[in-house]
């Protein structure tokens, strides 16, 4: 078959961009043809362009060298279609199907994967080719905008059991539960090298208590709850002078986040180098190695579509700490998940997610910092096996169940 993926370009180090490329690797090894559509290329030139061309454009948002991109990815992208986002004002609502249409046609689909927050697609009607989507589900129940895009979708996909629920209760349309996969080479917990071999990468204090805080700093609604985790880690370091704050994630965007690190001496805590962070210079091989050198990742956001740090995490052996909504309580096993205080009620899209209590995520996050060895390793090894379902060889199977019980009539 071929396929028309509509996501991220797999070079963007974003998680859709990641799980473009992950899909992408999954779809070619099971012999089907790739094009992608790439939403955060957003230029006024809409046409094909091939791996050499979308390189050279985007070298100064994307590192696109040979260390972060193996041999085998590249020989792959290079055998795909690109194109830009369809319009080029994205995310303005998109209601006409002409363009995808004549995409479809030329490049002769047979079945398209939207992996994206798809609220954008208002469209009239279906389009004449079978379309799967796998949607982040980030409130309860979906807000009205998404749930009218899913109406015009003949299968959709719930990345966690949280998400089919959900989907389920707003549209008819059948769905399938499919998560997003890691990659086992870089995720992994590592026996053959210590903590301190890892915190030498980046460095992190030795004899400290690392607490890791991995989120995009982009949103002004601040979905990631950097204010209650770092409040958090403050009344860690009240009682206790060994812990440590690293930030992997831009201090000055969504949230200005020195207005709440400022009253922390700068002893305790440092953040990413910001101009490579901001050139994505970071690679899941880096990020596989900052999970391993720290000691529990600050994850109790108000809502996560599915957090795929969360998984990340635990397959290096890093606990993580998360508030119970949306799909947390489901991926946390090394780790503690939260009651949140309250659900919050979003005006603009008719819906909920929830508020962490700080309290909790406080008493949560000692109880981690006080784990006897037995303790840690009797947890650190339920994460380990438990993230085993999240392999790509594991989602491989599940998408090959898919492709061949449904007809692309």
């Amino acid at each position: 078959m071929r396929i028309l993926i509509s996501s991220h370009i797999p070079i963007d180090k974003t998680g859709y961009g990641v799980q473009t490329l992950n899909m992408a690797k999954m779809f070619s090894k099971m012999g089907h043809s790739i094009v992608i559509i790439g939403w955060n290329m957003k230029i006024p030139n809409i046409r094909k362009y091939n791996f050499t061309e979308i390189s050279i454009m985007l070298r100064h948002n994307f590192n696109i060298e040979k260390q972060i991109l193996s041999n085998e990815d590249r020989n792959l992208l290079m055998t795909m279609d690109y194109y830009p986002a369809l319009d080029s004002k994205y995310p303005v609502y998109i209601q006409d199907t002409q363009r995808f249409e004549q995409l479809i046609d030329e490049e002769k689909i047979d079945i398209i994967v939207f992996h994206q927050d798809i609220y954008p697609l208002q469209f009239q009607k279906k389009l004449t080719r079978k379309t799967i989507c796998c949607l982040p589900v980030h409130y309860q129940p979906i807000d009205f905008i998404t749930a009218k895009s899913l109406q015009n979708m003949d299968i959709n996909i719930g990345l966690c059991d949280f998400g089919v629920e959900t989907i389920k209760k707003c549209c008819k349309t059948p769905c399938y539960k499919i998560p997003l996969s890691i990659n086992s080479e870089l995720m992994y917990y590592d026996t053959t090298h210590s903590k301190d071999y890892y915190r030498d990468m980046f460095h992190l204090p030795k004899d400290k208590f690392i607490c890791l805080i991995v989120s995009n700093n982009s949103e002004p609604s601040n979905r990631k709850a950097f204010d209650i985790q770092i409040d958090a880690f403050k009344y860690l370091l009240s009682k206790y002078k060994d812990v440590y704050l690293y930030l992997h994630t831009q201090i000055i965007d969504g949230q200005d986040l020195n207005v709440y690190l400022n009253s922390i001496s700068p002893e305790y805590y440092s953040y990413v180098d910001q101009d490579k962070y901001k050139g994505a210079h970071y690679s899941a091989k880096d990020m596989g190695n900052l999970f391993r050198a720290c000691d529990v990742l600050l994850f109790a956001s108000k809502s996560e579509g599915f957090g795929i740090p969360l998984i990340e995490a635990q397959a290096c052996g890093c606990p993580v700490l998360t508030n119970n909504f949306s799909s947390m309580k489901e991926l946390t096993h090394n780790g503690i998940c939260c009651e949140p205080l309250k659900k919050i009620y979003n005006k603009e899209f008719k819906s909920y997610w929830s508020m962490p209590s700080l309290k909790k995520v406080q008493k949560g996050l000692e109880k981690i910092y006080k784990w006897m060895p037995d303790e840690r390793e009797k947890y650190q090894q339920l994460g380990i096996q438990f993230t085993k379902n999240y392999s790509q060889p594991a989602i491989y199977k599940l998408w090959e169940h898919l492709f061949t019980s449904i007809s692309i009539d």
